[in-house]
C-alpha cells in the first residue's frame, strides 16, 4: 500500500479526478488490467474533442484524435462507449469544424462499431498487426466523410486529405 504520510506533508488534491477515476493500472499481482471509469473514459474523450477543434487539427499529418479515442475506447471498454456517444461526439465534431451536420456522426459512429466487432481479437495481436487491423477503418471513416462531401457538391480536398488516416 501506499506510504504513510509524515507529519508536516502536505497532499494536493486532484481536481477532477477521485482515485477510483484514474486511469486503469494492472490489478495486483496480475496482469490483466482493471476496468476503466465512465467519468475517465469520457473526459479522455471530451479532451481528445477540444484538441480536434484547436488550429492544429487543420493540418493534413494531424491524426483526427478523437477518432482514435472513440476507436480506442470502443475496443477497449465497448459497454462504456457503445455507439451513442461516437454520434454526439460527431455532432460536437462537425459543429466545431462548421462541416455538415452529421458527417462526422455518420463516420465516427461507424468507426466504432467496426472496432467494437474487433474487440475481442484486436488484444491478441503486436501493436504493429493491431495498427495494420485499424488502419483500414480509419480509411473508411474518411471516406464516408469524404463520400458525404462530394455527394452535397463539396470539392475533393486531394490525396494528401487521407495521410490522416495514416498518422492515426
Amino acid at each position: 500500500g501506499p506510504a504513510p504520510r509524515q507529519c508536516g506533508q502536505t497532499v494536493t488534491p486532484m481536481a477532477f479526478f477521485s482515485p477510483a477515476d484514474s486511469p486503469p493500472e494492472a490489478a495486483p499481482d496480475t496482469d490483466i488490467p482493471v476496468a476503466a471509469t465512465p467519468r475517465w473514459v469520457y473526459a479522455t474523450a471530451c479532451a481528445a474533442c477540444l484538441l480536434s477543434a484547436s488550429r492544429l487539427s487543420g493540418l493534413p499529418w494531424m491524426p483526427d484524435l478523437l477518432a482514435l479515442t472513440l476507436l480506442f475506447w470502443s475496443v477497449r471498454e465497448a459497454r462504456l462507449v457503445g455507439l451513442l456517444a461516437p454520434f454526439l461526439f460527431g455532432l460536437l465534431a462537425d459543429v466545431f469544424c462548421g462541416t455538415l451536420l452529421g458527417q462526422h456522426a455518420l463516420a465516427y459512429t461507424v468507426l466504432c462499431y467496426c472496432g467494437q466487432r474487433l474487440e475481442r481479437r484486436l488484444p491478441w495481436f503486436s501493436p504493429l498487426k493491431q495498427s495494420l487491423h485499424v488502419l483500414p477503418l480509419f480509411v473508411f471513416s474518411q471516406a464516408l466523410v469524404l463520400i458525404v462531401r462530394l455527394c452535397l457538391g463539396g470539392e475533393f480536398p486531394g490525396w494528401a486529405w487521407f495521410a490522416q488516416s495514416f498518422t492515426d
